[in-house]
């Protein structure tokens, strides 16, 4: 079994900076990396990015 942890971040409304985004993490078990990613996908809520994944060993 593989965790996995996923940054995510709201998207900004534009690109002139100086806003405050939530940011939080997925803890996502999945039997593979692959099936672990196309779940955190799954799990994003409308109008965020994924920042980064992180494999626990």
């Amino acid at each position: 079994m593989l965790r996995m942890f996923v940054t995510i971040q709201e998207t900004p409304p534009d690109h002139r900076g100086g806003y405050e985004l939530a940011t939080r993490e997925l803890d996502i078990e999945a039997g593979d990396y692959d099936t672990a990613v196309d779940q955190a996908r799954d799990q994003l809520p409308e109008g965020w990015r994924i920042l980064s994944f992180r494999v626990d060993r």
